[in-house]
């Protein structure tokens, strides 16, 4: 009684987490084909338009992330850090489009989104909404890794070196990091905090067996723990 008990528990778990992800579908999807079209289209958009997707996608993203089962939260969660290193990398050039061209960090991050990995997370992504929330389709099932390619480009093929970076390098990209994850909270911070929410966040560390909600809610409360360490208060907690 009681293992029917908890398989009926899952099941309306699953369901309700199914429905939550399903109410979102259009902005997921959206953000799916958007995300997926920033490698090549990052260094030919308007400036403020890129900026005012990527936060709206990022939000949308983030929201789905907590609602999210288990079976797309490492896709959510892999696309959403390369969709944060691509903000970081684009804020440490002030979005001034001027300087897109020929900055290693953003040919880095759009390599990463721009990657087979990164569109076969996409793929399962969209292929979960499909699968999930058009009851009229049939099947819905991603395609096979062997037919998922890009072509190689200068940015995505492999580096032979694997340089040690600077104290300066540490300190741009804690900074980059530190700004994206304020931003994404809706916080405003100094230079010295991002830099410190970058650093602290490099820190942060889980156990590789934690998987599905017990890995997200442990990423939640890691997180939620670098913010007063910076003297910034914790996007969900009150002012003391």
């Amino acid at each position: 009684m009681c293992a029917l008990a908890s398989v009926l528990a899952a099941c309306a778990a699953d369901d309700a987490q199914r429905e939550a992800v399903c109410e979102r579908s259009v902005a997921i999807e959206t953000a799916v084909l958007r995300v997926g079209a920033l490698a090549d289209e990052t260094k030919t958009m308007n400036a403020a338009a890129l900026r005012s997707q990527i936060d709206e996608d990022l939000a949308n993203l983030t929201a789905t992330l907590d609602v999210a089962p288990d079976s797309i939260v490492g896709d959510l969660s892999t696309i959403l850090s390369r969709l944060r290193n691509l903000y970081g990398a684009l804020e440490m050039l002030g979005w001034d489009s001027a300087q897109f061209v020929g900055d290693a960090r953003l040919d880095d991050a759009l390599a990463d989104i721009g990657s087979v990995n990164s569109r076969r997370h996409l793929a399962r992504l969209s292929g979960y909404i499909i699968d999930a929330c058009d009851e009229a389709s049939v099947g819905g099932d991603v395609p096979p890794d062997s037919i998922v390619a890009v072509p190689p480009t200068s940015t995505s093929l492999p580096s032979t070196d694997d340089p040690i970076p600077t104290d300066e390098d540490l300190l741009t990209a804690h900074v980059a990091m530190g700004t994206a994850i304020a931003e994404s909270a809706g916080l405003t911070v100094t230079i010295e905090q991002a830099e410190c929410l970058g650093r602290e966040a490099d820190l942060v560390a889980l156990p590789e067996s934690l998987e599905g909600q017990p890995a997200k809610d442990a990423w939640d409360e890691a997180f939620l723990r670098i913010f007063p360490k910076c003297g910034v208060n914790a996007p969900d907690q009150p002012t003391p």
